[in-house]
């Protein structure tokens, strides 16, 4: 709704209402918007709450500028409801942490995945090096019956280590 009738600022600081000119809002009564113009410079969108009649809170953009800005003597404001944009700043807000939460919890969940890999590689592969190494020197024929019996022995202590290991 737009109110197009001049407001005296000395009528916003609150001069009693008339018949002729209805109570002002009270987000005209503001004090930085007075200040602003009773100095006779221009307010540019002064954000304020605002608690109708009804109870119902708006929030509002503030635009307002002296008529005269040498006496001061009245104003022209445009005053713009904000509450579904800064209802949308809010849930974008929230929209955006709960994403960076997310983004932290998946980030964290790949790091233990990643140390989980790294240790079961080391794991596998340290029972995997001795067989492979001992396999090699019994292929060489170069062991004699005690070496071969030991041999067989650690590749079959290794494979069951591994065993157990991947079963866990």
């Amino acid at each position: 709704r737009l109110i197009a009738s001049p407001v005296p600022v000395a009528s916003a600081a609150g001069a009693a209402a008339t018949p002729e000119r209805p109570p002002t809002p009270s987000f005209l009564r503001d004090a930085a918007l007075l200040g602003a113009l009773g100095r006779g410079d221009a307010v540019s969108a002064l954000e304020r709450e605002w608690v109708r009649d009804d109870g119902a809170k708006m929030e509002l953009s503030i635009f307002a500028a002296p008529l005269d800005p040498s006496t001061a003597h009245g104003y022209v404001a445009i005053i713009e409801d904000i509450s579904l944009r800064k209802h949308f700043e809010r849930e974008r807000s929230d929209l955006l942490a709960r994403e960076r939460d997310a983004r932290r919890e998946a980030e964290a969940a790949n790091r233990l995945k990643d140390e989980f890999l790294a240790t079961l590689s080391h794991e596998l592969r340290t029972p995997l090096n001795a067989v492979m190494g001992w396999a090699s020197m019994l292929r060489q024929h170069t062991l004699d019956d005690e070496g071969r019996a030991r041999a067989i022995e650690i590749i079959e202590r290794n494979a069951k280590s591994q065993q157990q290991l991947i079963g866990d």
